[in-house]
């Protein structure tokens, strides 16, 4: 599972601003399009898929599915600097904005391994 900080790397490479990388929220909407697939995303949402990445919008699950064909959700491997129960994460809309977010580890968010 990708740290943070590889989240961050991989952002900066697809050309994010290094300083936006810290910022919780949204932190660009230009290197969402990137990393999106380029089918079964709503509202005329799909990406280029130029980084290979290939995000497509599961959604999540919390008792429920919610967001599917509008978001994409990754968990990275770090936790939240001051809640022992929730992780840092990443999240890619239909507007290709990417989203640095917390949550709590319960919920059910899909996984991107990165080889070593």
């Amino acid at each position: 599972l990708p740290s943070d900080t590889e989240w961050n790397t991989m952002q900066v490479a697809l050309g994010m601003n290094a300083a936006n990388t810290s910022i919780e929220g949204i932190q660009s909407s230009t290197i969402g399009k990137q990393l999106k697939s380029m089918a079964y995303w709503v509202l005329e949402g799909n990406g280029t898929n130029s980084s290979g990445f290939n995000a497509y919008p599961a959604g999540l699950y919390h008792y429920s599915f919610s967001s599917i064909n509008t978001k994409a959700y990754f968990w990275t491997a770090t936790e939240h600097n001051y809640y022992a129960s929730y992780g840092w994460a990443r999240q890619i809309d239909s507007n290709d904005d990417i989203q640095r977010i917390f949550d709590k580890k319960t919920y059910q968010y899909p996984c991107r391994c990165v080889k070593d």
